[in-house]
């Protein structure tokens, strides 16, 4: 059996947006702040060596804002075998 597994998931994207005349995309829905609190939380827990067994493992999640970014992660096989315990996003 795999040893447990602990994810933190994020959901980055971006928005599109038309800005003089341009289309263009931009992080402006605040998934930025997501990444940023998973990924300090990620270096805590790992500073803390609060994952004493099993493996950490951070995720982001693409396409949040169009509702397929789960549909990407499972068909990309980000989720495949794992043995998860907890998995908490932002």
């Amino acid at each position: 059996m795999p040893s447990p597994v602990l994810a933190l998931r994020a959901d980055m994207d971006a928005l599109g947006h038309i800005i003089d005349g341009v289309a263009c995309a931009r992080h402006t829905c605040g998934h930025n702040g997501y990444s940023s609190v998973v990924l300090t939380a990620a270096q805590e827990l790992l500073a803390e060596v609060a994952v004493k067994r099993g493996r950490l493992k951070i995720l982001f999640q693409p396409v949040e804002e169009l509702g397929a970014g789960a549909l990407v992660m499972v068909e990309g096989g980000a989720l495949s075998q794992q043995c998860w315990r907890h998995q908490f996003g932002a």
